[in-house]
C-alpha cells in the first residue's frame, strides 16, 4: 500500500507544479501584453 500512496502524492505534486506553471505563464503573458499596450499609447 505504501507504493500507492507514494504514487498518488507524486501525481498530485506534479499537477500542482503544472497548475503553478500555467498560472505563471498566463500572468507573464498578461503583464507583457499590458506593457506593450502602455508603450503604444
Amino acid at each position: 500500500m505504501e507504493h500507492v500512496g507514494y504514487y498518488v502524492s507524486m501525481v498530485s505534486l506534479k499537477a500542482d507544479i503544472e497548475q503553478n506553471l500555467l498560472f505563471t505563464v498566463v500572468l507573464a503573458f498578461y503583464s507583457l501584453h499590458f506593457r506593450v499596450k502602455c508603450s503604444k499609447m
